[in-house]
């Protein structure tokens, strides 16, 4: 008698748990036909709207300068020289141009921190180059300067140094 009984005992909590389960979940799917009536005494809690404020570019403005270096071809070293000039917009791009031992554009980027990478397009020998510029712009009140190395074809390198000053 006693397997029937325990039997018996297993089934009574079988199916006390299904009809437990079965009121939780129809007591979760039910939906409220009730439209709830607001109250004269609440108001809706208000948070302001947050307002973004933009900072000008730091680094805007113009600088010149003058920019040095070699390059060999071969077993020539040729020393290269000139100037350049640059304007830096409000989003940190850098345009401008160099002359000198040879002349061409120049393009690039300065980034929020006043690290500038840009390339100077030019030719020589009727034939067309690009040296990499790198350095930094820094800045001190509204006067900013422009500071770095160049790399380029034929082993060139060289520096690069100007001043200018700052729009804001």
């Amino acid at each position: 008698m006693k397997g029937k009984q325990s039997r018996l005992v297993v089934y009574c909590l079988t199916i006390g748990l299904i009809a437990a389960l079965t009121m939780v979940v129809t007591a979760c799917s039910s939906k409220s036909t009730s439209t709830p009536t607001p109250t004269a005494t609440s108001t809706p809690a208000s948070t302001p709207i947050p307002t973004a404020t933009l900072t000008p570019f730091a680094f805007q403005g113009s600088a010149t300068g003058s920019w040095s270096g070699q390059w060999t071809i071969g077993t020539t070293t040729t020393p290269v020289s000139g100037a350049f000039s640059a304007t830096i917009d409000a989003n940190g791009v850098v345009s401008g141009s160099m002359s000198g031992t040879y002349s061409g554009t120049l393009t690039g980027q300065v980034d929020s921190n006043g690290i500038f990478i840009g390339i100077a397009n030019f030719t020589a020998y009727s034939t067309s180059y690009a040296a990499i510029w790198q350095g930094t712009v820094p800045k001190s009140g509204k006067s900013l300067s422009i500071q770095g190395h160049w790399t380029g074809p034929y082993d060139g390198s060289g520096t690069f140094s100007g001043t200018g000053i700052a729009s804001n």
